[in-house]
């Protein structure tokens, strides 16, 4: 008996330690027509990282942006962008958020793109892509006449996960159109809590099997 307490207690530890190792470091870079644009950001290591400024074509360009932790590890990003033009004419919005310092093991992952350009819509195109170690994963171009709309692709990843990245381009057509788009990146591992859970799971069916024999 003491045996199975001293592994399950092993298990729970290996998991904490390991939600605990991936510390994501995340970045966030914008660009209004090819001109970097400076955005006051604030967090971004072990915590969420908010941005925010404003351009010569965009009254406000505001990211937020989720990481690994204090997400679970099997949800590696969630970020948001939300972004209003000042001028007419079209104007392309270029933002990228990085996250490195990963260690998640891969196996395959859904990376989720929403648009949601309600206000002044419909504009575009947007595209949004994910990236895994550098190389793409993923990508999705939403036309023009676009207002609200979601699509995800599921592919393989490497076996071992140290960087993603998520890149919007967003082309606005005109003054006061916002455009509120979304990224999610999942990986197809089960969440360390679901391990340590079953562990105990599993603890407690030796404690009534014990009992039973007894």
């Amino acid at each position: 008996m003491k045996k199975h307490l001293l592994g399950a207690a092993a298990l729970a530890a290996a998991t904490f330690l390991t939600s605990q190792a991936n510390a994501g470091l995340l970045s966030v870079s914008a660009f209004d027509d090819g001109v970097a644009v400076l955005l006051a950001c604030a967090g971004g290591v072990n915590a969420p990282i908010t941005c925010g400024g404003s351009s010569a074509n965009f009254t406000s360009i505001n990211v937020t942006a989720i990481g690994a932790p204090p997400l679970p590890s099997a949800d590696l990003s969630s970020l948001t962008i939300d972004a209003t033009s000042a001028t007419g004419g079209t104007h392309v919005l270029d933002v990228t958020v990085d996250q490195t310092g990963l260690n998640v093991a891969g196996t395959t992952a859904t990376s989720t793109f929403t648009v949601n350009n309600l206000v002044g819509g419909p504009f575009g195109p947007t595209t949004e892509s994910t990236y895994i170690n550098g190389a793409l994963f993923a990508t999705a171009t939403f036309p023009a006449t676009t207002i609200n709309d979601t699509t995800a692709f599921t592919g393989p990843t490497p076996a071992l996960i140290t960087s993603d990245s998520h890149a919007y381009s967003i082309t606005f057509t005109g003054a006061g159109q916002t455009a509120t788009d979304t990224i999610q990146l999942v990986v197809g591992a089960p969440e360390p809590m679901s391990i340590a859970l079953l562990g105990v799971g599993l603890l407690g069916l030796g404690l009534v099997s014990t009992r039973k024999r007894s």
